[in-house]
């Protein structure tokens, strides 16, 4: 006795299903499941009904999808439908996993006895359904079998005992080749050659176009499944003879993918080939058919299908309206009017061809029919009594759909749009609004210029300036002029660690504006209290927490700086954002791109809702189609404003600096806090017993301590509290080098810039390091002046002087030093002769420590520190001085 079990073929899936969703009936009707004919060697047919089967549309059940789809349907419904067998009445229950059928062949002589088994058991007195599926007392089991459905039929009822000559003729061969099983008369069957002849057999049922693969190896032997699991067949010849082949199973693979990349829908069940319906089935007569070199084709003669239908001539009209475009369509085909509603429907659902009662058959144009389904995915379209609806920035889809067709009438605003979706709008020039305190460079008023066109338009953009161009001012002129129009609030979203900049710009640029932040233990808890005019600024991590508060009001405009934030979709601080309601939106991001281009997704469905599309189809487009990348850059380019510091050089002075401030987390302020008492106490107990004088070099000791743990925490001893500063530097440095920039990055501390080597080796970037133990600092010098690496870590003390980087754009000084001529001298290392970009110049300070008690003592004793180093500063102190260094600030609780 031998065995084998089928295991489930690794089928190519549908690209699409094209037939219509099953529609519910009334329970109590009753459907009749037909079996399929019997195999020779089976005699009895049997008839089954499932009755009360909500959900199973009326329609003839003998193909195996409709089987499918009414059982599918079946599953889970409670109480179960009745399955009546014989009379016989059974709970009608569908189990989820297939299983696989064994078949089983014992030699009787001049017969073998042939059954089944399932799990282990022998198969008997149980039913089939197409599928194929197995049936026992109302229990359905699915069964994974990559031949016909009906083979398995007879062998449902017990052992058959099958003449042998029958197991080399069709249906049996084939029977047993999907079994995996070799015909007993193998061995003493005559050798013959051949190579596989692909044929397609066409024919229709049901309007459906369907098609067979098969191979042909000889004249003599039968044409052949590829599903088949043998690799040899053996048949009986014209003259009773046996013969076999050997299969060549690389080329019949190589065929069927060449059939598969033409655009088939490949479905296997029963059989390799395929069913189509409506356009599917018309464009594979067209393109695949003809593409098929090769294969011999047979049935395409007796189609009914191939008539040329004729063709429809469009014509539209586009108006703009507040919130939205209308494209009112008509259409004529031979004179007569075509239905708009059916149009629509069946472009929607991506067929071509319409037929109509009296059998006509009319064909949408593939160029007009392919802009209305691109405009469907990306342009947010709804149809409304017949007529398109799209949101303003679907513009140039609109006016692309409409010139596909015959006569188009758009009106100013749509042309307007158009224009600027395909990036050849001319920008008006506006004046600055009044109230503003600064002089905009020439290309800081063009990107101004670019945010009022595009709010005009009821539009969004993303301001994608390199760092340090003016992101910041160019939005506060923005919304200083949105704020004329509409005085409402305007809401400003950015990381914690920056939203004092953005406090301390607006007292620069907009100091009559109001300005209120949302932030910390004390913010409003209610929307009575929330600003009914002005500036509202807060952090990405208040927006999650209170968006139910921050929601629940209308925003005149709202920016989101560093906009990257909100690239997961997934995230809550994403979900936060997008249910912001504003009458303008922008956002601001030097990096809008951190990852890939999916990144981009979230940013514009926050700024124009359905700009992208859908989310999953874009990434699968991206993933598949290697020219989606370029489409995206197109569409999203007139939207997306970045100028670079080589490009507005000549506007920069030659170097700018930029303050920016870390806000400590609640663990660290705490630590921050508790040690500062620890130290004011013994401080203020030195001045006491030991004067001013004799206590200088243990004041400056403590006041060393507290400058690192503004820097790190772990430089004193708390390993496990994280550092703010290092936070923010490390999102500065992902910035910088995403964008191609190179860095100097100096600090006071050695420890402290051991403590930024590690977080930089963990990110795998590459960097130079100098200190004083430096021996040999030419050779350091030279490898990042002429290497690739995009940053040099550098101890103030050892690299203030001396030292030529000019390949370095950007300085970042960790801490602030006492003597800020030593932080100059620093940043010469970069801005020097030599140099032909402008230099920009980072100085991040602490929020609520010592640092920034040092930069306002720095600016009172300026004249008295001068160039003096360390113990300078230490001789030049009064007592008043310590006491203002070691004041305890206020609580400033959560950000």
């Amino acid at each position: 006795m031998t065995s084998t079990a089928t295991g489930a073929a690794s089928a190519a899936t549908h690209a699409g299903d094209p037939r219509e969703a099953a529609k519910p009936v009334k329970p109590g009707t009753q459907i009749v499941l037909t079996l399929s004919r019997p195999l020779p060697g089976c005699k009895r047919t049997r008839t089954l009904i499932v009755e009360g089967a909500v959900g199973i549309r009326p329609e003839p059940l003998h193909e195996v999808d409709s089987v499918q789809r009414a059982l599918a349907q079946v599953r889970g419904v409670h109480p179960p439908p009745i399955m009546i067998i014989d009379g016989q009445s059974y709970p009608c229950v569908i189990e989820g996993s297939p299983r696989s059928p064994r078949l089983m062949m014992e030699d009787k002589g001049e017969k073998m006895r042939i059954y089944m088994e399932v799990g282990g058991a022998a198969v008997a007195n149980v039913w089939s359904l197409p599928g194929p599926n197995l049936v026992f007392r109302g229990r359905v089991i699915p069964l994974e079998w990559t031949g016909p459905a009906e083979h398995l039929d007879p062998l449902m009822h017990g052992p058959i005992m099958v003449p042998k000559e029958w197991l080399v003729r069709d249906p049996w061969r084939s029977v047993l080749a999907h079994a995996g099983q070799v015909p007993p008369q193998a061995d003493r069957a005559k050798q013959v050659r051949g190579r596989p002849q692909p044929i397609l057999e066409m024919y229709e049922v049901d309007s459906r176009l369907c098609g067979h693969v098969r191979f042909k190896y000889h004249d003599d032997l039968p044409e052949i499944d590829p599903l088949e699991r043998i690799g040899l067949i053996v048949a009986e010849d014209k003259t009773g003879n046996i013969i076999k082949c050997e299969r060549d199973r690389d080329l019949e693979l190589q065929r069927c993918n060449e059939f598969i990349k033409r655009g088939a829908l490949v479905q296997r069940r029963g059989a390799f080939g395929f069913v189509a319906d409506g356009d599917a089935a018309d464009r594979f007569l067209a393109q695949v058919i003809p593409n098929l070199q090769g294969w011999e084709i047979r049935g395409q003669d007796r189609l009914h299908r191939g008539r040329p239908p004729t063709d429809i001539v469009t014509s539209a009209r586009v108006i703009a309206h507040d919130e939205y475009l209308e494209l009112e369509i008509e259409a004529q085909v031979d004179g007569r009017a075509v239905p708009i509603k059916e149009l629509l429907k069946n472009a929607a659902r991506g067929q071509n061809v319409m037929v109509f009662k009296d059998g006509l058959r009319a064909r949408i144009n593939d160029e007009w029919l392919n802009r209305y389904r691109t405009l469907s995915e990306f342009g947010g379209l709804k149809e409304v009594n017949g007529k398109v609806r799209v949101p303003r920035h679907a513009a140039a889809m609109a006016v692309s759909l409409a010139e596909s067709g015959g006569r188009m009438e758009l009106d100013d605003i749509t042309k307007d749009l158009a224009s600027l979706a395909k990036g050849g709008a001319d920008i008006p020039h506006v004046e600055l609004p009044k109230g503003l305190n600064a002089t905009l460079r020439e290309y800081q008023h063009a990107g101004f210029n670019w945010m009022v066109f595009l709010s005009n338009r009821g539009l969004g953009g993303v301001l994608a300036d390199d760092m340090g161009l003016g992101k910041t001012v160019q939005s506060l002129t923005f919304v200083l002029h949105r704020h004329a129009e509409d005085p409402g609030v305007h809401l400003v979203v950015a990381p914690r660690s920056v939203v004092d900049n953005w406090v301390d710009e607006c007292k620069k640029f907009v100091p009559d504006m109001p300005v209120h932040t949302h932030l910390g233990l004390d913010r409003v808890k209610t929307p009575e209290k929330l600003p009914k005019s002005g500036l509202l600024l807060t952090s990405y991590n208040i927006l999650q927490r209170d968006i139910k508060l921050l929601g629940s009001i209308e925003y005149s405009t709202v920016l989101l700086d560093e906009a990257h934030v909100i690239r997961n979709p997934e995230a809550k601080t994403t979900r936060a954002a997008l249910k912001i309601v504003a009458k303008r939106r922008m956002c601001l991001s030097g990096t809008p791109v951190q990852n890939c281009a999916e990144d981009l997704w979230p940013i514009f469905h926050f700024l124009m809702p359905g700009f992208l599309g859908r989310r999953k189809t874009l990434k699968e487009t991206l993933q598949d189609d290697p020219e989606a990348i370029h489409r995206l850059r197109d569409r999203v380019a007139p939207f997306v404003l970045r100028r670079i510091k080589s490009e507005v050089a000549t506007e920069l002075p030659p170097k700018t600096e930029i303050l920016l401030h870390a806000q400590m987390s609640e663990e660290q302020h705490q630590f921050y806090r508790e040690l500062l008492e620890k130290e004011r106490v013994g401080v203020m107990d030195l001045l006491g017993s030991k004067g001013l004088e004799r206590s200088r070099v243990s004041i400056l000791a403590a006041i060393t301590r507290l400058r690192q743990a503004a820097c790190a925490p772990a430089l004193v001893g708390a390993p496990l509290v994280d550092s703010a500063k290092v936070e923010l530097f490390m999102d500065l440095v992902d910035e910088l080098i995403s964008e191609g920039h190179r860095a100097l990055v100096f600090s006071s501390f050695t420890k402290f810039l051991a403590v930024i080597q590690e977080k930089l080796e963990e990110r795998k970037y590459t960097f130079q390091y100098l200190d004083g133990r430096t021996r040999d600092r030419a050779a350091k010098v030279k490898a990042f002046q002429k290497g690739n690496d995009p940053l040099f870590l550098i101890s103030l003390k050892a690299g203030g002087v001396g030292l030529n980087l000019t390949s370095a754009d950007y300085v970042i000084i960790l801490d602030p030093w006492w003597n800020p001529a030593a932080e100059d001298q620093a940043a010469d290392r970069a801005y020097r002769i030599g140099q032909d970009k402008p230099v920009m110049v980072y100085r991040i300070v602490t929020v609520d420590s010592i640092e920034e008690r040092v930069l306002r003592l720095q600016a009172e004793k300026r004249r008295l520190v001068g160039d003096l180093a360390l113990e300078g500063l230490a001789r030049a102190l009064e007592a008043g001085d310590v006491e203002r260094l070691f004041e305890v600030a206020a609580n400033v609780g959560a950000d």
